[in-house]
């Protein structure tokens, strides 16, 4: 993306550093020597924010700690504290400033389990609302990581409705472009599984007035649309007399829903303001390699390979 000119804002939404939230003890060596790899590369593109999940335990609080001293990378999370010492262990939030646009960044999880005696994990709804309501005056946009169940998505709109953007972890699902988002946010996101692909928005904000606009949902949308009503005016093109009247009349119903639909979409697009795009680069090999990180993958590839112990 740099190489084509851009300067992206790069997030992780959490379970960075570890594939498992138990540690195999042979393991054990080289997951801890990844997750510091990891965290290296992650520095080297020029990462501007991690969340905490529950897999970014596994290695155990120290592990972490440490390893958050290392990198100049802001590990975030505004809802784990210290059982001993009550105070938060990361920064709770963000901000970047990028093109005159003021970007505030909070980090949540709700997947840390009771059990884990060295941490207290506050509600990170209650939290969530009163970070937002904390930075919401100092920033342009505010964006969310979130590591928790697929379950919890859909009640984000309702928990969080003066957020901007939600990026979540936590489970496999996959946001597409042509899925309904609520209409001026928060726009949520899930990557899916494993780094399989790259969830980009773009954001073109010209003022804090209007709504930011989902563009990539109404193209899609009407590309969609114009395509059904092509296949419906197959259908009318063929002997109609031999279809019942009921049909007809249904198919007359979707075709004037269609094109209202078409039509009003058209519209929106026309008169948007602030405008979002989103889509997912698949980490494919059509992608350019660059030699320096190929490099240091390969021998970092080779050093884990070399610490697992055999049974």
């Amino acid at each position: 993306m740099r190489l084509s000119g851009e300067d992206p804002i790069i997030v992780d939404a959490g379970d960075l550093l570890f594939k498992t939230k138990k540690l195999n003890n042979l393991s054990r060596g080289s997951d801890k020597f990844r997750a510091n790899t990891i965290v290296k590369g992650y520095q080297k593109i020029g990462c501007h924010a991690v969340n905490i999940g529950i897999q970014d335990l596994s290695a155990g609080v120290s592990f972490l700690l440490n390893l958050s001293k290392k990198t100049t990378i802001p590990f975030l999370s505004a809802n784990i504290r210290s059982a001993k010492t009550k105070k938060l262990l990361f920064k709770p939030y963000e901000i970047i400033e990028k093109k005159g646009v003021s970007i505030g960044i909070i980090g949540l999880t709700s997947l840390v389990p009771d059990t884990l005696a060295e941490l207290i994990v506050d509600n990170y709804l209650k939290i969530g609302r009163s970070e937002i309501k904390r930075i919401r005056k100092s920033v342009d946009i505010i964006v969310l990581l979130i590591n928790s169940d697929r379950q919890t998505y859909d009640t984000f709109s309702n928990e969080f409705p003066n957020a901007d953007i939600i990026f979540t972890s936590g489970s496999n699902f996959m946001t597409h472009p042509i899925m309904r988002q609520n209409e001026g946010g928060p726009f949520i996101f899930s990557t899916g599984r494993e780094g399989r692909y790259l969830s980009t928005v773009e954001l073109d904000i010209k003022n804090n007035q209007d709504p930011i606009v989902n563009v990539s949902y109404l193209e899609e949308n009407i590309k969609f649309l114009k395509a059904r009503m092509e296949r419906i005016q197959n259908l009318e093109d063929k002997k109609m007399e031999s279809k019942k009247r009921l049909q007809i009349e249904k198919i007359a119903a979707v075709k004037k829903n269609g094109f209202k639909d078409i039509k009003e979409g058209q519209k929106r697009l026309k008169g948007a303001v602030n405008t979002l795009r989103f889509y997912n680069i698949p980490m494919d090999k059509k992608i350019q390699d660059n030699e320096t990180m190929t490099a240091f993958v390969k021998e970092s590839l080779a050093t884990c390979n070399s610490l697992i112990k055999k049974e």
